[in-house]
């Protein structure tokens, strides 16, 4: 599964708990199942850990999926609890 949607479905997985996660915890989680930036390095959960939030919001808008898009867009925040893309 490419990352940007297994984004989409942590998204929706996390939506349906009512949970949140912050940039710092989704790099940890992209590291430990093996997903990359596209240089090849690791997500340290700062501005690639937001680009690949918008970039995954982006994908679920192209594919027509509102719901995944709209889980994206609210249960990703940084680590003061605040939306970290646009």
């Amino acid at each position: 599964m490419n990352k940007k949607d297994y984004i989409a479905n942590l998204a929706n997985e996390l939506a349906s708990k009512g949970s949140t996660m912050d940039s710092k915890q989704l790099a940890s989680v992209l590291n430990v199942n093996g997903y990359t930036t596209n240089s090849g390095d690791e997500y340290q959960g700062l501005r690639g850990t937001s680009n690949v939030i918008s970039s995954a919001y982006r994908n679920a808008m192209a594919q027509g999926d509102q719901i995944s898009a709209d889980n994206i867009a609210t249960v990703f925040t940084n680590t003061a609890g605040e939306t970290p893309w646009y």
